[in-house]
Parts: structure tokens; C-alpha cells; sequence
């Protein structure tokens, strides 16, 4: 069964209200941890369905809404160290604020 049809079949719904907190995500291996990250940094799109952030809809594929990962203002490390060579990890995480 592939990542897609999994998220298909157990993400029907995710809210999150997170505010000034610190979330964390845990799962087994292969549970889709790493695509909700993904997702919401823009760096997958999802087939169907919407996500906001801070009151923002930042992806939506029925009104044809998908922000780029920059103006999404979230700051993500992938597990593959995909990191701008040019910065630190911290203005690697910080890099969303910094537009």
C-alpha cells in the first residue's frame, strides 16, 4: 500500500490549535509522520482537502489554493538534511520569518 492511499484512508480530519506551544508528532515508522510535515510546509500536496494556518488558508484543492512553501511561514527540517548549504540550521528553520 503506498503513503498516498494510507493518508487517504486514516487523514480524514486533523485539527490542530497549537498557538505560542511546542507539537510534536509521534508515530511508527511508515504512520505518515514525515507527509503531514510535509504537507503543511508545502513540500507535498495532498490530492484532496485543505490546510490553514494561523487563519490563513495556505493549500486548498477544491478552490485551486496552494501557496508556495516560502509564504507558508512555517519552518521544517526534513529527515534527508535538504538544508539551504548557505545557512544555519537555525536560519534554516527561521527562514519562512525571515520573507
Amino acid at each position: 500500500m503506498s503513503l498516498e492511499t494510507r493518508l487517504k484512508t486514516t487523514m480524514l480530519s486533523l485539527s490542530l490549535d497549537v498557538g505560542e506551544e511546542l507539537m510534536c508528532l509521534i508515530g511508527v515508522s511508515g504512520s505518515g509522520k514525515s507527509a503531514i510535515l510535509r504537507s503543511i510546509a508545502g513540500v507535498y500536496q495532498p490530492d484532496n482537502g485543505s490546510i490553514e494556518i494561523g487563519g490563513r488558508q495556505v493549500l486548498s484543492t477544491g478552490l485551486g489554493i496552494n501557496l508556495p512553501p516560502a509564504e507558508r511561514r512555517v519552518g521544517f527540517v526534513p529527515q534527508s538534511h535538504a538544508l539551504f548549504g548557505h545557512l544555519s540550521a537555525g536560519e534554516n528553520i527561521a527562514y519562512p520569518l525571515l520573507k
